[in-house]
């Protein structure tokens, strides 16, 4: 890519949450190479706090399904000059989107049918989805600069992200992180089985418990705290989500299904239990994380979608987290 030629770029990543932090590295490599590239980030708007104070952004844009409000989106992005469009992860309603826009900038990783074959390209599977990013940036020109992802703070963010762990009476460091919530039920750890891991660690260490999700995830976190002493248990229902990354980011360790506070977890650098159900961590895991910063646990044993557990035991969470927690 010719930086004196190329002076604006578009990133659509409309998707998932994880998805979009995926794009970080990209972000950061995009800067790193050609710093008065000006970039132009799409994200969905559930998305946006993430994205509050990158440093590699230049204009934060909003994308909202429904169809009404993409037409404010698409006259936007139709006034605008791109020099390219990368799509690191968009909606099938884009070519809708963009269709005012020429597609001669764009590059895509997404198999789309409305998308010239030289507008697409082609990666071996397994591929990491943040290593589907690079490689975008990589076919412009542009030399990655390593593939951990990153959320910033604003320093009002930490005051207020302090002042919810001084509510809760918590530590940082002093707490185990337990992401109740789920994109998908076939993703999700039985509550009961999520109760037995505070119960031990409660038993175990002197932590706290903070039990972490949406509204959505309200009745299955009481039917867990329920069980807990609740002197020692905090939940994040309410507590915002810029302040919920915060407290993931403070947490002695986090367990979790793969879903979007798990790429949070790893953006911040916390030691995390992921448990893949479903999913190929190949695709959707760690990456570029050390050991002793992560595990990965997958099903064991036959059928697990009809065990209890879902195939991921108390005992293996508990071990697991105990070794990325354990004092060098």
């Amino acid at each position: 890519m010719d930086s004196g030629n190329v002076k604006q770029v578009l990133i659509i990543s409309s998707t998932g949450m994880g998805d979009a932090l995926w794009g970080t590295p990209a972000l950061r490599a995009l800067k790193a190479s050609f710093p008065n590239l000006k970039i132009h980030f799409l994200v969905d708007r559930r998305w946006v706090p993430l994205f509050w104070n990158n440093p590699w952004i230049d204009r934060l844009l909003v994308y909202q399904k429904q169809w009404y409000r993409q037409l404010g989106l698409q006259l936007r992005l139709a006034l605008e000059s791109y020099d390219r469009i990368l799509i690191f992860h968009a909606n099938k309603d884009f070519r809708r989107i963009l269709q005012f826009k020429s597609h001669d900038g764009i590059l895509a990783h997404q198999q789309f049918d409305w998308l010239a074959a030289e507008r697409k390209i082609q990666l071996p599977d397994p591929t990491h989805g943040i290593q589907k990013r690079l490689e975008m940036i990589q076919r412009i020109g542009v030399r990655p600069v390593g593939g951990q992802m990153e959320i910033f703070f604003s320093a009002e963010e930490e005051a207020a992200g302090r002042a919810a762990l001084e509510r809760l009476n918590l530590a940082p460091g002093e707490y185990l992180y337990l992401n109740v919530g789920v994109s998908a039920p076939n993703r999700r750890w039985p509550p009961d089985q999520f109760a037995a891991l505070a119960e031990l660690a409660l038993e175990q260490t002197n932590w706290k418990i903070v039990l972490g999700g949406g509204p959505l995830e309200s009745a299955a976190i009481g039917e867990i705290a329920a069980r807990l002493d609740p002197a020692r248990v905090a939940t994040t229902v309410n507590l915002g989500f810029k302040k919920d990354c915060f407290l993931i980011g403070r947490a002695k360790a986090m367990v979790t299904g793969n879903t979007g506070p798990m790429h949070v977890g790893f953006a911040l650098e916390t030691p995390t239990v992921a448990m893949h159900f479903v999913t190929d961590p190949r695709h959707s895991g760690a990456f570029e994380i050390p050991d002793e910063r992560h595990a990965v646990l997958q099903p064991e044993g036959p059928d697990p979608e009809v065990r209890l557990d879902r195939g991921i035991s108390v005992s293996r969470v508990w071990e697991n987290a105990q070794r990325l927690t354990k004092k060098k």
